[in-house]
């Protein structure tokens, strides 16, 4: 199973965004336009939004199986958060509407018929007021297609990094994407505070600490033992702007992943 999907469930936190790198003269700090509407997104999103994907798990290190019954949330911080559950394939789609606002960019995916299955956290990288359309044949995750994971696949995650799962700390994979969704590689990724171990999946789907910057098939980072708590994670390379994202890690049974667009 791809190591790239583990993570660590992020609790109540925020997405700010502070001065975004000009990546293209590889000048690192170059205020831009944070105001400027990301990807040509538009400002104010149609009266509905439809956020859709795949939810999985792997069962090697590079093939997947869907996960039927699994519920998928948007986290709006509400009493009555809108849900939908995966069908025979895996598949799932929320109508929602937006009342002429942005819709918070986190989305949860559980999996209530399995109490070893951990809950997957997916940060996007701002408010949506676009529709969000995943693949039916995801190998890895593209936004509202998310992996939920088990303890046993969790421990043989750790296992092939070399580091000891620390039930105190989490699990963090960032994939960084361009405007249509597609992995970048070439990407540069620091993370603050430092994880016990930052890899860049190579070929194989195992994160290589060496490596210094992601590449394909697997254009994904997976921070082993991650800090809990508040994180920053500021991106550079391929000849893209990135904004920078901060979120809050948690501890436990869970999984975090960040997908931030370059543009």
């Amino acid at each position: 199973m791809r190591v790239m999907l583990a993570l660590v469930a992020v609790g109540c936190g925020r997405i700010g965004f502070g001065a975004r790198t000009d990546a293209t003269s590889d000048a690192v700090g170059v205020e831009i336009d944070a105001a400027r509407p990301r990807c040509n997104d538009p400002a104010v999103p149609p009266p509905t939004l439809t956020i859709s994907g795949t939810v999985f798990r792997y069962t090697s290190f590079t093939t997947t199986t869907p996960i039927p019954g699994a519920t998928a949330t948007l986290v709006d911080g509400t009493a009555s958060e809108p849900s939908a559950t995966a069908n025979a394939q895996g598949a799932y789609s929320l109508s929602i509407p937006t009342h002429g606002a942005p819709l918070p960019g986190k989305l949860a995916f559980t999996n209530t018929n399995d109490a070893a299955v951990f809950t997957t956290t997916v940060w996007l990288d701002g408010p949506l007021t676009r529709d969000l359309v995943g693949s039916p044949t995801t190998a890895y995750i593209v936004g509202p297609d998310a992996p939920v994971w088990n303890s046993g696949a969790m421990t043989l995650v750790y296992q092939s990094t070399g580091i000891t799962e620390d039930a105190a700390a989490g699990s963090l994979n960032i994939e960084p994407v361009d405007c249509a969704g597609n992995g970048v590689a070439g990407v540069s990724v620091t993370v603050t505070p430092p994880p016990a171990q930052l890899g860049y999946i190579d070929m194989n789907g195992h994160p290589d600490p060496n490596a210094s910057a992601t590449s394909d098939p697997f254009p994904v980072v997976f921070c082993a033992n991650a800090v809990a708590g508040p994180t920053h994670i500021t991106f550079s390379g391929a000849g893209l702007r990135w904004p920078e994202i901060d979120l809050d890690v948690l501890a436990g049974s869970n999984n975090t992943v960040a997908v931030v667009r370059g543009d």
